[in-house]
């Protein structure tokens, strides 16, 4: 029977409270004290201490007692009398006064009965304080003994737990000062899976980095038992079991296996299991800690394989090679040691390196071997002693090499009678060397992810990546960006917090710190956000920090796939479609709302039950059928079939079949994609009847079409032929007139005053416009009557075309033509177009201010799916907004015939043509500020859909 007592609080607060008491920490000591009047007592326990190994103090009393307790002792053996009067009390106030911490072991020697409870009475009176035991007399060596080991066994514990309370509270005040900054790091990291468990081994409770780790959500996990977390090799050997059995047997259990996630994927986690009491001793339950710590396990292996590579490397070397500390022990050589020498490691390793050199040259080996530590590097030649008696010129080096502040020799030992053979090989270790650098630069420059070498001086050396992830150009242009006066790069926490130049992983590594963290830095060449995890590690040499290392990986597609993840689960559970999962067994796995919707079944109704239970019985062979076909890797295309709703109603559906794979590609399930179309397929029957019905009413149509079509058609043309002999006949007086008045300027002008001459010129220039307007008026009837041969234009050369032909319209106007290239391929009529672009451009240089240059620009740019917008901006006069749409009709003219010529159908024919190519024209323009026409036309790629 024990009085247990337990501190309160938290560690931290035990070290606070401690550290107030300003009492110094005991050091831990076995010593186990004693105090007894009965001398047979003492002997007693003296030799069953003394027969374990186990010390044994005898106090005078209780004064000596309690100043043993002070001092550190590991327990102490009362007899029941010392108990008494002011003795018991001061032993009370003694064990009160301890730290915190320390629940100190007191065995009481008692006779059975009476004197047992009262001494409890009395201890209860007192305290209760200390962890008691009262132990019957008369005493047997092993019931005591084993009293006494669990005792000291329970006051190492109590030292184990002050010595993480005092680690932790050195590690607490140097984090002290990053404590803020730590604590929003640690909220948003979600590297640590933490759950816990109740006895039966269900989850209870699920962390965030639990779900990110294992890909569970909360709710999927909650309930289910926590083998679903280990490999079914695990399962099927009980480990989870055995791990709940460990962490309950001995307080903790560590492990480091692989684990299964969700999608099945296994990874490699550190964990460790405690179990959560109810009390001193009861087990409740358990909590578990595990961290991904596969990128770990991968790192082992390959220090392993640089490990192996390395005894290789030293072993291939053409010499003997060697390593030394200050004291002359061989701490490590190669093989070729022992070759030459005939030594076997054994005897090398308790052998000085002067026992490798005849006697006459040892003094030379001694001093230079001392002057390597005091100067760094010497070279000397000395006769190598071999076992069998034989000696062997060499030439023996030694270098200096230190590592946290530990020297070390290294050395290498040439057999300089073949000088020459060692010179090419030298030769080849330094292309070795130089190749291994090459090919450690390859490495840096292969790596996926950014790495960055440098000193407090900056960067000296980064891969492409890094360049690249950062958006800079050159190494320069990046150390410009982190020059003395501060970080340049637009840097942030993942909650949005800039961080401070201090907090930059860079700095705090030139500062000894060894940093894991993930950020956001907005690159510097687009603007872009990138999501990195950067990680960077102080490089030590002789004991100060000599330069950085630093890792940038790029986590923006994993946090952008999370998104993705999380916009997909809301597409699906929100879709208007029913979307089932079901495994390669056929067992339903993933129910959303709408199928709830459609079938009429909760999801706790059907997830776990074959799907055989939405088919008909006649189409049973069809989920088989579709089975087969996704094993064999062939593809299940859109169809529709019936499916029955809860009740037995037959529901009309459209199915999609997809595969789901895992990360491997293998396939391990298939999503159902179903829609409701009963309502569609009746109203198919009721459209496939009208349309029958409206068939035969087309057919009628058609045929009274046809004949009323050809019927127009001839009178079109026979219209066409009026308008063009009436244009033919009104032009041929018009010519007349023009030939006339131009007789009359040239050979009568003498005889004409000035007003005569006026009139003449005004009947040639009336005549001049009218033979315009009539062709005008022809090329109107025929664009809207003329047949058009839609192809692909290309936009540039057709406006080249057109430039050429208004060329000396552009000269004798100084115009200044820009055009944004290259111009998109439309589809469209080259004629039609030709007039169009014609037409436009004759305005642009036409309508403009006396005096000002004409600058015309031309340029495209999508209008939507398939489709281009083509703009032609000038500087000319402009048009007001109430003109828009007046221009674009045929005889409308804004602007005064004495200053700006024209017909007014130009425009009309703009619109027309357009209309009849289907595409659209318009204007943007204000009055005196000039215009921004458009053409609207289809692109290539989308008549090529």
């Amino acid at each position: 029977m024990t009085l247990p007592r337990f501190p309160s609080g938290s560690s931290t607060d035990l070290i606070r409270a401690h550290r107030n008491e300003n009492r110094r920490w005991p050091v831990s000591d076995e010593r186990v004290l004693v105090l007894t009047a009965a001398k047979e007592e003492a002997d007693f326990f003296r030799a069953a201490l003394a027969e374990r190994g186990l010390k044994f103090f005898a106090c005078a009393g209780m004064e000596d007692l309690c100043r043993g307790i002070k001092e550190g002792a590991g327990m102490a053996i009362v007899a029941a009398e010392s108990l008494a009067d002011s003795c018991g009390e001061l032993l009370a106030t003694v064990l009160a006064e301890q730290s915190s911490w320390s629940d100190f072991p007191l065995v009481v020697l008692a006779d059975g009965g009476e004197e047992q409870e009262t001494v409890w009475s009395r201890w209860e009176e007192l305290g209760p304080v200390g962890n008691v035991r009262i132990l019957a007399r008369p005493m047997r060596a092993p019931i005591a003994m084993g009293v006494v080991q669990a005792a000291l066994q329970s006051r190492r514990r109590q030292y184990e737990v002050r010595d993480q309370l005092l680690e932790q509270e050195r590690h607490e005040k140097a984090a002290r000062e990053a404590e803020e900054r730590l604590r929003l790091t640690f909220e948003s990291a979600k590297d640590y899976a933490i759950l816990s468990l109740d006895l039966q081994g269900r989850v209870t409770t699920w962390s965030a980095g639990a779900e990110q780790i294992f890909g569970y959500s909360e709710q999927e996990i909650l309930g289910r038992e926590v083998a679903v977390l280990f490999t079914p090799e695990d399962r099927k050997a009980g480990v989870p079991e055995k791990e709940m059995g460990r962490a309950a047997k001995a307080g903790v259990a560590e492990d480091d296996r692989w684990h299964l996630c969700k999608d099945g994927r296994r990874f490699f986690a550190s964990g460790m299991m405690r179990p959560i009491l109810d009390g001193p001793e009861k087990v409740c339950g358990f909590t578990k800690v595990a961290r991904d710590i596969t990128w770990r396990k991968q790192a082992k292996e390959n220090l392993e394989k640089e490990r192996n590579f390395s005894n290789a490397a030293i072993n291939s070397l053409p010499g003997i090679f060697y390593v030394l500390d200050e004291q002359g022990r061989m701490l490590r050589w190669n093989e070729n040691l022992e070759r030459v020498s005939g030594y076997s490691a054994l005897e090398i390793a308790g052998m000085h390196p002067l026992d490798f050199v005849i006697e006459e040259h040892r003094p030379l080996i001694g001093q230079k071997i001392t002057e390597v530590f005091r100067s760094g590097e010497v070279m000397v030649e000395a006769d190598l002693r071999c076992k069998n008696g034989s000696r062997i010129p060499y030439l023996f080096t030694g270098k200096r090499f230190a590592t946290e502040e530990t020297p070390w020799l290294v050395g290498m030992g040439m057999d300089i009678k073949a000088q020459k053979k060692v010179e090419r090989e030298l030769r080849k270790l330094h292309a070795l060397a130089e190749r291994r650098v090459a090919e450690l630069d390859a490495v840096i420059e292969s790596m996926p992810d950014a790495v960055y070498i440098g000193t407090e001086k900056g960067i000296t050396k980064c891969n492409a990546n890094a360049l690249k992830m950062l958006g800079v150009a050159s190494l320069e242009d990046l150390n410009a960006r982190i020059g003395e006066s501060g970080v340049k790069f637009a840097v942030r926490w993942l909650n949005g917090q800039p961080l401070k130049t201090e907090e930059f992983q860079f700095v705090r590594a030139l500062h000894g710190e060894l940093t894991i963290e993930d950020i956001i830095v907005r690159k510097a060449d687009t603007g872009e956000d990138v999501y990195l995890r950067a990680a960077s590690a102080p490089v030590m040499q002789g004991g100060r920090i000599v330069g950085v290392v630093a890792i940038n990986s790029d986590m923006t597609e994993r946090m952008k796939a999370k998104e993705a993840q999380a916009n997909l689960a809301a597409i699906v559970e929100f879709s208007t479609d029913a979307i089932i999962g079901k495994n390669l067994e056929g067992i339903i796995t993933s129910w959303n709302v709408s199928a709830e919707r459609i079938f009429g079944y909760r999801a706790e109704e059907v997830i776990g039950h074959p799907i055989e239970i939405l088919l008909p019985p006649d189409r049973l062979s069809e989920e088989a059928d579709i089975m087969a076909r996704l094993r064999r890797g062939e593809r299940t295309e859109h169809f529709e079939s019936v499916r029955v709703a809860k009740g037995g109603r037959n529901i009309q559906v459209s199915l999609t079949i997809s595969p789901i794979k895992n990360a491997s590609g293998n396939i391990i399930g298939v999503s159902k994609i179903a829609r409701d179309i009963t309502e569609h397929k009746q109203a198919e029957e009721s459209i496939k009847a009208a349309r029958d019905q409206i068939s035969r009413h087309a057919l009628e149509l058609e045929k009274r079409v046809t004949e009323r079509t050809a019927s127009l058609r001839q009178s079109v043309q026979s219209l066409e032929g009026v308008l063009y002999h009436v244009a033919h006949d009104l032009r041929a007086p018009l010519r007349a007139m023009q030939g006339f008045t131009t007789i009359l300027l040239n050979e009568y002008a003498p005889k004409l005053d000035e007003k005569g001459e006026d009139y003449a010129q005004r009947v040639s220039t009336s005549a001049s416009r009218m033979d315009t307007l009539i062709q005008d008026l022809l090329r109107y009837g025929r664009l809207a009557h003329t047949p058009l041969s839609l192809v692909a234009v290309n936009l540039n050369q057709e406006l080249e075309v057109v430039q050429g032909r208004l060329a000396e319209k552009i000269r004798n106007k100084g115009a200044v033509i820009s055009v944004e290239s290259p111009l998109p391929e439309v589809w469209a009529d080259p004629v039609v177009l030709d007039e169009i672009l014609s037409n436009l451009l004759k305005n642009a240089l036409t309508f403009v201010a006396p005096g000002v240059q004409p600058k015309i620009h031309i340029r495209a740019e999508p209008a939507g799916p398939g489709l281009v917008r083509i703009w032609m901006e000038d500087n000319g006069v402009g048009i007001g907004a109430e003109h828009h749409e007046r221009i674009f009709r045929v005889f409308e003219r804004l602007q005064i015939e004495d200053v700006y010529t024209g017909t007014g159908i130009g425009l009309a024919l703009v619109r027309k043509g357009m209309e009849r190519m289907g595409g659209r024209s318009g204007v943007e323009s204000k009055a005196g500020e000039g215009s921004r026409f458009w053409l609207e036309l289809p692109t290539m790629q989308r008549m090529n859909e």
